[in-house]
């Protein structure tokens, strides 16, 4: 699915890096924005209630408020 997706970013003319990583979402996130000098970041989203972002958090939410770089979510 990455690679499907990287070559289909290229060919419209994006520089794209696609990693995998574990661990804490935001904490990896903003690591691989600072690390690539990133000027954007895409993440996929999914609705979620009210509740369950209450109780589960959401990363979506966190990269929006805390990352130094605009976000672009997809869902």
């Amino acid at each position: 699915m990455l690679d499907a997706g990287t070559t289909l970013l290229e060919r419209s003319g994006w520089t794209v890096a696609n990693e995998v990583h574990a661990g804490d979402p935001l904490t990896t996130l903003l690591k691989a924005v600072t690390e690539h000098r990133a000027d954007v970041l895409m993440l996929g989203a999914r609705a979620t209630s009210g509740l369950e972002r209450a109780l589960l958090g959401s990363v979506a939410n966190g990269a929006l408020h805390h990352l130094p770089v605009p976000v672009l979510l997809a869902r």
